[in-house]
């Protein structure tokens, strides 16, 4: 994912019709620093209003793109993206 264009990406987030994916791109996005990640145009980007849960149990809420989301998948990123959890905890396995 490192060699994607800001340009290009701000189209797609901008034509994507789910708000649901584009908070939780942006969220991710922005916890592994991609190169492309300054570049894009979010502050335009319409997210849709109130809140969004995709982790009912054990979430946090990501505070600027309001997206309850999974624990271990706010802050910056461990050894995996699974975060504080193993693969085996999550299910991945």
């Amino acid at each position: 994912m490192h060699h994607l264009r800001a340009d290009l990406l701000n189209d797609l987030l901008q034509n994507c019709t789910s708000y649901e994916v584009r908070r939780l791109f942006c969220a991710f996005s922005e916890r592994h620093e991609h190169p492309w990640w300054p570049r894009l145009d979010v502050d335009h980007l319409y997210l849709g209003r109130g809140e969004c849960t995709l982790a009912k149990v054990q979430g946090k809420r990501h505070p600027r793109f309001r997206i309850t989301i999974p624990n271990g998948y706010i802050g910056p990123p461990k050894a995996w993206c699974g975060g504080d959890h193993t693969p085996e905890e999550m299910g991945y396995v």
